[in-house]
């Protein structure tokens, strides 16, 4: 009878191990998806930075071209005016 309560003991100790060791695998792999999550939130706030830098750009890019274009109807604008001043000046 004593051998076999050692035994007992010894079994019961065995599965509690063997509970502990299965918990202390479920939460590690919780860790581990929980790590995975933050990777991937830190990689998606990554992507939306990057996507709005490349907006900004093209707004920049687009305002450049504005400008130059109406640097341009300027320089259309004085030729013109030049060219009727020129006409009425042969005209007279």
């Amino acid at each position: 009878p004593h051998i076999s309560y050692a035994v007992f003991c010894l079994k019961k100790k065995k599965k509690k191990i063997i509970i502990i060791k299965i918990k202390i695998i479920i939460i590690i792999k919780k860790i581990k998806i929980i790590i995975i999550i933050i990777i991937i939130k830190k990689i998606i706030i990554i992507i939306k930075i990057k996507i709005i830098i490349i907006k900004i750009k093209i707004i920049i890019i687009i305002i450049i071209i504005i400008i130059k274009i109406i640097k341009i109807i300027k320089i259309i604008i004085i030729i013109k005016i030049i060219i009727i001043i020129i006409i009425k000046i042969i005209i007279i």
